[in-house]
């Protein structure tokens, strides 16, 4: 959220994101309310809501193996 600052004075320099990414310990200013926000969600299909599951078991016997759907 610091990138996105509406006011440019507010958001890190790059010396200062190199410093947060190269340093053991980081001090973080607190983050204000982006200038924009674009909340995005995917479309659904409303003939995809039912969703189904396939059971399968394993059984071995000896050197034999089968699996069953």
């Amino acid at each position: 959220l610091l990138c996105v600052q509406e006011d440019p004075v507010e958001r890190p320099t790059m010396r200062t994101i190199f410093m947060m990414l190269t340093s053991n310990t980081v001090t973080l200013p607190v983050a204000r309310e982006p200038g924009f926000f674009h909340e995005s969600k995917p479309e659904r299909d409303p003939l995809d809501t039912n969703l189904s599951t396939t059971n399968m078991s394993l059984s071995t016997s000896g050197d034999d193996s089968s699996v069953d759907h």
